[in-house]
């Protein structure tokens, strides 16, 4: 028996050892954290990625599906006292205003407890944090003016989000889905513009400040692109792979109205713009992907009904031999390689067999990624047609795509979507890039390089996570309460972790503080991009 579990070591050693140095890509989407109350499991996915050794996350948007709840209340008494965790006491007057917020853990900030924000004499909003016990004996004096009383206590979705990302060690990037734009789905305006905030910070961090890539947007085109253009139309190069990125409202919006049409053609422009670029980052380029939320109805097995209003969209994504990957749909599924996407009369046309493996101009393939938290069924109106290849639905399948590039010859890639409950890859295939450019030597050396920085840089990410955890065993309290919180996985493990003490979360748990500017800036490559062509355009 010791033999037998000493060989599974040995075999799982060498083979992640074996693509130690492989670039690494993952496909996923429709994740969440961890959400019982609507069956979603996104953070085994993404612990599986992580554990799967993958160096970048694509994700095509519904992050979470929780919006934020935050508490407004009036101070009902002549002078409301109280002390905050970091010891400052604080006044506040009848009829003054008073925010609830977020429950903050105490492993990225000074202190853990509620998070509470006032304007104390006229100045600008003071942030606090107040212990459970404070709050109870603060809520006496208060009346809440808000709507409602958010459930078991407050929550912002795009800092959870936050928070749960930077807990894995992966680069990522994101487009938006209709759960962080529209109203109607628990999102809106404002908390998209927090999600842009967070992630482009953590791209800028990981990606941009480390040299390992960069992205720039349909307005700005210069580098490191704003954060207003962030996961809307947003073209990243990271090492050979051009990505471009189109949010809900400017990829997955197949409106009849006008204003949609537009939004529809301004994209068509920017795919013609970006992957027609013969910069220095472009020309090293040996594969592309279209990753917008939701993709045109024939190229996924998941839609009820036939609507084709995203044709330009992913035709010249078709054109320009780019994969397309999309989610919305609560399943994995993919096409045949495709020499034609179809229309509203038309069906898409498959490849010749010779052409199958191949990505090349003029054909692509369409892969749905949506079954990486919240589980669907695969009952589309196009499932089981001539030019699809694989639907995967239910809660047992559960996982992401995952790309691992050849060392030797980076235009070859395995994939294989991964159960994140089973960890069995349930589908397999290989592609070989044949773009323009594909046998290029010239990025091998930026390649190596750049895995090599990024190896050291996680490890000193682990070692300041570990340092700055031990620092902070003291300020951290329990979870007031408990699980009845609507979600976040990373609370509930956290107080689970310590009532038993604060065991040791293992040499693979990957929380870590974010990586200071600087440190990234001493390993930036050089790189030579066309920034004279930034052009400002208007909307």
């Amino acid at each position: 028996m010791v033999f037998y579990f000493s060989l599974i070591s040995l075999t799982w050693w060498l083979s992640f050892h074996r693509f130690a140095s492989s670039l690494k890509i993952a496909f996923v989407g429709d994740t969440g954290v961890e959400d019982p109350k609507h069956d979603g499991f996104g953070h085994r996915t993404m612990k599986m990625i992580e554990k799967e050794g993958v160096n970048l996350v694509i994700n095509v948007g519904d992050f979470e599906y929780w919006g934020r709840c935050h508490e407004r209340y009036e101070v009902t008494t002549e002078k409301m006292f109280f002390e905050a965790k970091d010891g400052k006491s604080y006044s506040l007057a009848e009829k003054e205003q008073l925010g609830r917020y977020q429950w903050l853990l105490g492993t990225r900030e000074p202190f853990s407890g509620w998070q509470i924000g006032f304007e104390n004499a006229g100045t600008e909003e003071t942030l606090a944090a107040v212990s459970h016990e404070t709050w109870k004996g603060m809520e006496r004096n208060l009346r809440l003016t808000s709507e409602e009383k958010c459930n078991g206590g407050p929550w912002d979705g795009p800092w959870e989000w936050r928070q749960f990302v930077r807990n894995y060690n992966f680069d990522f990037l994101a487009a938006s889905g209709n759960h962080e734009v529209s109203g109607d789905s628990g999102g809106g305006s404002e908390i998209w513009a927090d999600h842009q905030k967070y992630m482009w910070n953590l791209y800028n961090e990981r990606i941009f400040e480390t040299g390992r890539g960069s992205c720039r947007g349909y307005h700005n085109r210069t580098e490191p692109g704003t954060v207003q253009e962030y996961g809307e139309r947003y073209s990243c190069i990271y090492n050979d792979q051009h990505i471009l990125f189109l949010g809900w409202h400017q990829g997955s919006d197949h409106s009849p109205k006008s204003s949609s049409e537009k939004r529809r053609e301004k994209s068509i422009k920017f795919i013609e713009r970006e992957f027609s670029r013969h910069d220095e980052a472009a020309n090293n380029v040996r594969w592309r992907y279209c990753v917008h939320h939701m993709t045109a109805s024939k190229l996924s097995p998941g839609p009820k009904k036939d609507n084709m209003r995203l044709f330009g969209i992913v035709d010249a994504c078709r054109k320009h031999g780019a994969l397309i990957i999309s989610g919305h749909y609560h399943i994995y599924g993919r096409t045949k390689m495709l020499k034609s996407v179809g229309s509203d009369e038309l069906y898409p046309i498959v490849s010749d067999d010779e052409n199958q493996n191949k990505v090349m101009e003029n054909q692509t393939m369409s892969i749905v990624v949506g079954n990486g938290g919240y589980t669907g069924r695969c009952d589309g109106i196009n499932e089981g047609s001539s030019w699809m290849e694989i639907c995967l639905a239910g809660e047992k399948y559960r996982g992401a795509l995952i790309a691992t590039f050849d060392d030797e010859n980076p235009w070859k890639a395995s994939f294989h979507y991964r159960n994140s409950l089973s960890y069995g890859a349930e589908n397999k295939f290989k592609l070989e890039s044949r773009l323009p450019g594909w046998n290029k030597i010239t990025a091998a050396g930026k390649y190596h390089k750049q895995l090599y920085l990024e190896q050291k840089v996680w490890q000193n990410r682990l070692k300041a996570h570990k340092k700055l955890r031990n620092m902070n065993k003291t300020s951290i309290e329990i979870y007031p309460y408990g699980n009845r919180r609507p979600f976040n996985a990373d609370l509930q493990m956290h107080s689970q972790l310590h009532a038993a003490g604060e065991k040791s979360r293992g040499e693979g748990h990957s929380w870590y503080p974010p990586l200071h500017p600087a440190q990234g800036r001493k390993h930036k490559q050089e790189r030579i991009y066309d920034i004279n062509q930034s052009q400002s355009t208007t909307e």
